[in-house]
């Protein structure tokens, strides 16, 4: 899976902020905010066709997180993603 194309990131200095334009406009035509580990796993997601389960691996290398946690937050955060529309499986 993967972030759709036309999905656009930025930190604005203060928040991490994905921007839809193009075909991603379609499905979701807005902003969505996320913390720093969201934007972690939305870069993964922009750079390359990436499985749950290695989001769920780079998450718990990256931070101090147990697997089991780590899990869940991931399966959520993707849930979101995909109820925006900006998430092509």
């Amino acid at each position: 899976m993967k972030l759709k194309e036309g999905v656009v990131l930025h930190f604005n200095g203060e928040k991490y902020i994905a921007l839809t334009t193009g075909n991603a406009a379609k499905n979701f035509n807005g902003i969505t905010y996320s913390n720093s580990t969201g934007n972690f796993i939305m870069n993964l997601l922009l750079n390359e066709d990436i499985s749950e389960l290695e989001i769920i691996q780079a998450v718990t290398k990256k931070y101090d997180v147990d697997s089991v946690t780590a899990g869940k937050d991931v399966h959520r955060f993707l849930e979101n993603l995909r109820h925006i529309g900006i998430l092509d499986e």
